[in-house]
Parts: C-alpha cells; structure tokens; sequence
C-alpha cells in the first residue's frame, strides 16, 4: 500500500490521508443507522398482533430501501476519483 502511494506522487498520497476521518464518520454513521433500522424492525415484527402489520412492515422497509441507495451513493462520493 505504501508503494502505490508513494508512486502515486505526494498529491494522491495527501488525498488519501485526508479521506481516513470521512470513511471513520461514514462507517460510524452507516453503523448508527444499521442498529437504528434494526430496532425498528424488531418493534415491527414484535407487534404482529395489530391488524396493521403490513402498513407497519412497508412503513418499516421503505426507509431502509432510502438509506441503503444514501449508503452506496456516498460511499461512490467519497471514492470518486478527485479532477487532476
């Protein structure tokens, strides 16, 4: 890894030294949001009972569809090859 840096020339090697705080956040709050999603989901499937289960299940899926395509979207972002 260090080679390919260093070949790369100063300038991608500070790019990719700068990029380490973005992916920390990024992991952080993909994770913030995966144990979020999770608890919502285990409150939808604990409330069976109510004759409104399938409205809670879709009311319950469709955000975790919004933030998957977030997810993928910013990571392309933070790996989008920077203009020479």
């Amino acid at each position: 890894m260090r080679a390919a840096l260093a070949a790369s020339g100063p300038l991608q090697a500070s790019y990719s030294l700068r990029m380490r705080p973005n992916l920390i956040l990024f992991w952080l709050a993909a994770a913030a949001c995966l144990v979020a999603h999770a608890a919502i989901v285990r409150s939808v499937m604990r409330s069976r009972t109510s004759g409104r289960w399938a409205a809670d299940a879709t009311w319950a899926v469709v955000p975790a569809i919004g933030l998957l395509a977030i997810l993928v979207w910013t990571w392309h972002v933070l790996h989008a090859v920077p203009p020479a």
